[in-house]
C-alpha cells in the first residue's frame, strides 16, 4: 500500500522501535497499567530481532486484551496528566524530546476524536507521521497503520481484508490482527 499526501497529512504506521516503547512504558504508568507484567519484562530483556518481535507481539496482545474498564480508567488518568504537561502551568513544558511531545499531542487529539477508546494510546506503539503534500510512504502487508487527518491518494493491491482494532465504531477483530501482524519495527521512509 502506498499513500501520497494531497494535503498536510497525519498517520500512524508501523511499530516504534523497542527502545522507544521501553522509554514510553517507564514514563507513562497509565500505559504500563494496561499491559501485564510478564509482557513488560519481556520487552525490557529482548536482545535480538527474533526475541524483540516475540516480545512486541506479547506486549501488543496484552494491551489489546486489557479489560475495557481498566483501559478507559487509565486513558482518563493519562489524558489528565498529558493535558497538564502540555499546558502553560507545567514548569517544564519542553523538557522531553520532540518525538515524545508529538506522541503526547497525538494521544490528546485521538482521544478527542474517539472518546473512551483505548486506541488513543496507539502512538505509544506506532510511529506517528506528519507528511507534507506531495510526499509519500509505503506500507508493507500486515503492518499496522491508521490515517488520522488530511487527504491522500491511496494506491494498494487488490485486497478483501481490512482488520481493525481501535479508533473506529466498526467491527474490531483484535485476535485476527494480533495473529497476522509481522511485528517489524521502525517507521516507513518518506519520499
Amino acid at each position: 500500500e502506498m499513500a501520497i499526501a494531497l494535503t498536510p497529512f497525519e498517520a500512524m504506521c508501523g511499530f516504534r522501535r523497542i527502545e522507544e516503547i521501553t522509554i514510553l512504558l517507564k514514563k507513562h504508568p497509565e500505559f504500563a497499567a494496561c499491559i501485564d507484567k510478564e509482557a513488560q519484562l519481556e520487552i525490557f530483556v529482548a536482545q535480538n530481532e527474533r526475541t524483540q518481535r516475540v516480545a512486541l507481539k506479547h506486549l501488543f496482545s496484552s494491551f489489546m486484551s486489557c479489560p475495557p474498564d481498566r483501559s478507559r480508567k487509565q486513558l482518563s488518568l493519562l489524558l489528565k496528566r498529558l493535558q497538564y504537561e502540555q499546558s502553560a502551568n507545567h514548569p517544564h513544558p519542553h523538557e522531553e524530546p520532540p518525538w515524545e511531545r508529538k506522541c503526547a499531542r497525538a494521544i490528546l487529539r485521538l482521544a478527542q476524536q474517539f472518546p473512551n477508546d483505548a486506541g488513543a494510546m496507539a502512538p505509544f506503539f506506532l510511529n506517528y507521521l506528519l507528511i507534507a503534500p506531495g510526499e509519500s510512504f509505503y506500507m508493507a502487508a500486515n503492518e499496522p497503520h491508521a490515517y488520522v487527518a488530511g487527504e491522500i491518494l491511496e494506491c494498494m493491491a487488490c485486497s478483501d481484508n481490512v482488520v481493525r482494532a481501535g479508533l473506529t465504531p466498526k467491527f474490531k477483530d483484535v485476535p485476527n490482527l494480533v495473529s497476522m501482524l509481522t511485528y517489524s519495527m521502525g517507521g516507513p521512509s518518506i519520499d
